[in-house]
């Protein structure tokens, strides 16, 4: 294995020293795990890039003592973790992207548990409800009076059923419906919410809701439907 990792035969391995082998260098690095636990006597781990071979190992070392308390020899394991490693980083990666897209998205994106506790939110609901982040994050939304009272018991029925039937009436996974909801400073903001159920094991585990501002529309629909009422002449729409 020693002789896979490192692409040399064991006769050039056998009598050298791993950094020789591995870094193909003649001195270890400040802050080799052999050294160090040649040192502290202590077990040693770490994850190290070998450009010369483009891969990543995960290093252990094990201090072996004599019967005097000495260091007479060291157990030292490498492994190949190259794909795990890529994994890992490609996660990363993909959740800074997903983390951009969130916090810069021009709607409101929340995570709502099933218990109604705000998991996440991103800094957009500033705009459309004036609260910070972190003035919403770990409250539970059915609670903290952000629902409008000309909604807040529909929308709390709409939760629980969601919670105790696993999805909404004739859409199982998500839903769309109209919120009014209260700013910060006191008015009222009318949102288009978007809905999806987020499961774990087949169960409900909480909501992705998506919250689009439709408060400008309303205004000019009544604005519209006010023109057209007090209209001073006879308007009519045949088919």
């Amino acid at each position: 294995a020693t002789s896979r990792l490192s692409g040399k035969p064991l006769e050039e391995i056998i009598g050298r020293t791993c950094w020789q082998v591995v870094h193909g260098t003649d001195e270890p690095y400040a802050e080799c795990p052999l050294k160090v636990a040649q040192n502290t006597g202590n077990h040693e781990e770490a994850q190290l890039y070998v450009p010369e071979r483009d891969i990543w190992i995960e290093v252990s070392v094990d201090p072996i003592l004599d019967d005097d308390g000495r260091i007479e020899k060291t157990v030292h394991v490498i492994r190949d973790v190259t794909e795990r490693r890529r994994a890992v980083d490609a996660l990363a990666a993909s959740e800074d992207r997903f983390r951009s897209i969130f916090d810069n998205a021009n709607d409101v994106i929340g995570f709502v548990s099933k218990l109604g506790k705000i998991l996440e939110i991103n800094k957009r609901v500033k705009d459309v409800l004036g609260y910070e982040r972190d003035e919403l994050i770990g409250r539970n939304f059915l609670l903290s009076g952000i629902l409008a009272a000309k909604n807040a018991a529909t929308i709390v029925r709409l939760f629980k059923e969601a919670v105790e039937t696993g999805g909404f009436p004739h859409k199982r996974d998500h839903d769309r419906t109209e919120v009014w909801l209260n700013h910060k400073d006191g008015h009222t903001v009318l949102v288009e919410a978007s809905t999806a159920v987020m499961r774990k094991d087949g169960k409900v585990e909480g909501f992705l809701s998506i919250l689009h501002d439709v408060t400008e529309r309303c205004k000019a629909e009544e604005a519209y439907r006010s023109l057209v009422d007090h209209s001073l002449q006879g308007l009519a729409i045949f088919q």
